[in-house]
């Protein structure tokens, strides 16, 4: 007599592997900046010394990308989704925030180190989510 098995976790089981393996390499440490990453402008403007940088999250990038800010200084993103849920993650930041249609999102850091820092959409917003990704460059504080 065969026993019979219950698949109906599978599908979930194989998603929750899927992803662990598509968001394990996210979490890594700064890389060093290249020598393009040093000509970059910075992004934003500096208000009552706080870096201000709007950005505007829509399927399937994040606006302005590259995100370019200075080491050392006290960094606010005022991000909103235009069209659908979406995710703003900076693992090396320990920033993971839900993002809204229409609904401003205010994430606030201090770039404590230099380096490239991969972002990426944490929240499932569609068949091109997966390659909604970008990075945060911190310049060095002279330069």
């Amino acid at each position: 007599m065969m026993k019979r098995i219950n698949i109906t976790g599978l599908p979930f089981l194989i998603l929750g592997l899927f992803w662990v393996a598509v968001t394990a390499g996210c979490a890594s440490g700064p890389k060093p900046l290249t020598e393009a990453d040093k000509q970059l402008q910075l992004s934003g403007q500096i208000v009552n010394e706080v870096r201000i940088v709007k950005m505007e999250a829509k399927k399937y990038e994040f606006i302005p990308n590259p995100i370019v800010v200075r080491q050392g200084e006290k960094v606010r993103l005022e991000v909103t989704s235009t069209d659908v849920n979406h995710g703003l993650a900076i693992p090396a930041y320990k920033i993971n925030r839900k993002l809204e249609p229409a609904k401003l999102e205010v994430i606030e850091f201090t770039a404590y180190q230099n380096g490239s820092f991969p972002t990426h959409c944490s929240v499932f917003c569609g068949i091109g989510h997966s390659g909604m990704s970008g990075k945060l460059i911190v310049l060095p504080a002279g330069q």
